[in-house]
């Protein structure tokens, strides 16, 4: 429960590559406040982004440059807070420490995840997780769409 009282509830959409355990874990600690929603077609995603107050971006140990999870920009633009599980030194890691959006913590470090869900189940409705949101927010209209990247590649192509 949050400090006011409300239920924590946790929603996983989709089917990505840990869902068969994630199912098997909430299983086994008979957990009732875990629910699995199918993959959500593009034109539907803004309703399970804009139904949760903190949303996780995790990425696999060992994958630092080679993947980057792009749910963080689908997070950024309807402006939620990003408890993030990902490799120290990988660009969303460092955009939401840049940005101040989030918290994250290593893969494997459950000691630390469980510290940072602890955090934002202390601090649920407050201004200081609206702030997080609203900076990652802003931070993706200003340096992120496409326009900003578009520009971006015709300033790198035509410096002469």
């Amino acid at each position: 429960k949050t400090p006011d009282g409300h239920d924590v509830a946790f929603a996983f959409v989709g089917a990505g590559s840990v869902l068969d355990k994630l199912v098997l874990y909430v299983k086994e600690k008979k957990m009732e406040n875990a629910i699995f929603i199918p993959y959500q077609d593009k034109d539907k995603l803004i309703y399970s982004l804009n139904a949760a107050d903190v949303h996780w971006c995790v990425n696999a140990k060992g994958i630092k440059g080679v993947s980057c999870p792009s749910k963080f920009y689908g997070i950024a633009g309807v402006g939620k807070p990003v408890l993030g599980v990902l490799e120290k030194g990988s660009e969303v890691q460092m955009l939401i420490d840049e940005i101040g959006c989030g918290r994250v913590s290593e893969p494997g470090d459950y000691k630390m995840i469980e510290q940072d869900v602890r955090w934002f189940i202390d601090n649920a409705g407050s201004d200081e997780l609206a702030e997080m949101g609203k900076r990652g927010h802003e931070y993706l209209i200003h340096h992120l769409t496409k326009d900003v990247s578009v520009g971006k590649y015709i300033e790198a192509i035509t410096i002469v």
